[in-house]
């Protein structure tokens, strides 16, 4: 199946170097769906704000807890021309709309990022800010 989805979303300041911001930003998913329950998806996000020097792959899963509620795991893996950030992306999500092939939905996320520079250890945190994201958007399966 194919998702897409607008966001817009907030980083919450967590010390004296971070910023407070309103984020907005989209995303094309690609998903194999198995017994309806797991959804394996890939997705590539889409930044509204300025022109980026990055690549962001998002690999997942989405586990249908009930019928409409899902929850999501995905790891982001940022890449540019230095550097390589790994993260861990946590949601919870809700089909408004739930018929054959067609789905509206909306969800919240937060995501820890890593930073592994030149071959080092990962060094995972929140950073400067904690992200938190809401989006909206339509999902086909077939």
């Amino acid at each position: 199946g194919v998702a897409a989805s607008a966001a817009a979303g907030y980083d919450v300041k967590t010390d004296d170097h971070g910023t407070d911001g309103i984020t907005t930003g989209g995303e094309i998913m690609v998903f194999y769906s198995l017994l309806k329950i797991l959804k394996f998806d890939l997705a590539f996000p889409i930044d509204f704000r300025a022109p980026t020097d990055f690549f962001e792959v998002r690999p997942g899963i989405r586990v249908q807890i009930p019928k409409f509620i899902y929850g999501r795991v995905a790891v982001p893996i940022t890449i540019d021309s230095n550097d390589v950030f790994p993260g861990l992306m946590l949601g919870i999500g809700y089909n408004f709309i739930d018929v054959p092939m067609v789905k509206l939905f909306g969800e919240i996320d937060t995501r820890i990022m890593g930073d592994i520079t030149n071959g080092s250890d990962a060094d995972f945190s929140f950073g400067d800010s904690i992200p938190v994201e809401a989006r909206i958007g339509v999902e086909f399966g077939f």
